[in-house]
């Protein structure tokens, strides 16, 4: 089988120094779609962990407004029981 070699040249317009064949040049197209597949199920994992994140917090804020409520309902509670007693003296 003849292997044809094509030169490769950077973007900068400097002339490379290797050559490629037209199979080693097919691998590195490979690898490069491969490892961009690999990168976009990466970034959708990250993705739907932030929205889980995003969803989380905001059921937090609901639980810790909840929670402000209840705190600030039992102080008013403690306020009119130490208001009463203080008016029985």
């Amino acid at each position: 089988m003849i292997q044809s070699r094509t030169a490769v040249t950077p973007s900068d317009g400097a002339r490379s120094q290797s050559l490629l064949t037209n199979e080693e040049m097919q691998k590195a197209m490979d690898f490069i779609v491969g490892q961009q597949s690999k990168t976009a199920v990466k970034l959708d994992r990250l993705s739907e962990n932030v929205d889980a994140i995003a969803v989380a917090q905001e059921r937090n804020e609901k639980k810790w407004e909840r929670t402000e409520e209840g705190i600030r309902a039992l102080l008013s509670i403690a306020e009119i029981h130490e208001r009463d007693r203080h008016l029985k003296r």
